[in-house]
């Protein structure tokens, strides 16, 4: 069995945007919090853009039992820009430059193996997939603006398996595990690509209770596995700050308060102990200590 599909999208994006200047609200330059403030100048720069692309699917689904086949297919695709990316562009020149903001494309191609019986499912597929034309733009503190073109490519493998060993009861195990690496920018290409899991996967097993009349209960669990966020938390926990603390960890910051505890507590403790042994063995019982008492009954008392 083979099948094929395509499809043809035209996007035209406008919008009206301010412009921008810097000044002093309250025109005192000893306030310097709100020296340079960004503003609206009165003026507003009208931008737009229009684009069209294709899209194409085709595949194939061989049979080579009654319940075991395998497939092949490749997908191309696109995302149009967004409002955000043309009011970035800042002029119509910008916006209607196709290297400066293009069209982005994804491509996938794959090959899966799938089987079902009244006693296990199988589907297994090992793909590739591309990203092409990713604009990406950052703004420095100094205020200027960089620009740059970039895209993606990854190899992975996804997987569903679940098995009824008796009845009522399924055993379900997915997951998939993928490398994707940055491409098409000298400044990125090779590195890995940040926030995506290589490897997650989630067993689940399930127990079906029947009631009768066509009604029951499921009772289920889920445990989840995501390994490269488990180590991104460990990242987070044990490296120092950086980019003024917009990136790394927090371990100074984690050993600062641990140190702090270590050491109050040592410099108190004599003294709590002490308190402690006056109050138990030699204050005589009036008013100030029974006020005492309280106040200790009360800051024992607080986390």
């Amino acid at each position: 069995k083979v099948d094929f599909g395509m499809r043809h999208e035209q996007q035209k994006i406008s919008g009206t945007i301010s412009n921008l200047t810097s000044a002093d609200t309250d025109n005192n330059p000893l306030t310097v919090y709100n020296n340079g403030t960004s503003m609206p100048d009165g003026s507003n720069t009208y931008l737009s853009r229009t684009d069209s692309a294709n899209s194409f699917t085709i595949g194939g689904n061989y049979k080579l039992a009654r319940d075991t086949s395998v497939f092949v297919r490749a997908n191309r695709g696109h995302t149009f820009i967004s409002f955000d990316d043309l009011r970035g562009a800042g002029t119509q020149a910008n916006a209607n430059d196709s290297k400066l903001l293009p069209t982005p494309k994804v491509s996938q191609y794959e090959i899966g193996f799938k089987t079902a019986s009244q006693l296990y499912t199988a589907y297994i597929n090992a793909f590739h997939t591309e990203f092409d034309g990713i604009a990406f733009s950052q703004v420095l503190s100094n205020g200027q603006e960089l620009r740059s073109i970039s895209g993606s490519k990854g190899n992975g493998i996804e997987f569903e398996v679940a098995v009824r060993p008796i009845e009522n009861l399924q055993l379900q195990l997915t997951g998939d595990y993928q490398k994707s690496e940055y491409r098409d920018n000298p400044a990125t290409a090779g590195k890995t690509v940040q926030r995506q899991p290589k490897l997650q996967f989630r067993f689940t097993p399930t127990y079906k209770i029947p009631l009768g009349d066509d009604n029951s209960v499921k009772l289920y669990g889920t445990f989840t596995k995501i390994g490269f966020y488990v180590s991104k938390v460990w990242e987070f926990l044990s490296d120092d700050p950086r980019e003024a603390n917009t990136e790394g960890g927090i371990f100074p910051a984690i050993f600062g308060t641990v140190m702090m505890t270590l050491i109050m507590a040592m410099i108190v403790t004599p003294f709590g102990v002490l308190a402690a042994v006056y109050l138990r063995e030699y204050a005589k019982q009036n008013a100030l200590t029974r006020i005492i008492r309280i106040a200790v009954n009360n800051l024992a008392g607080v986390p």
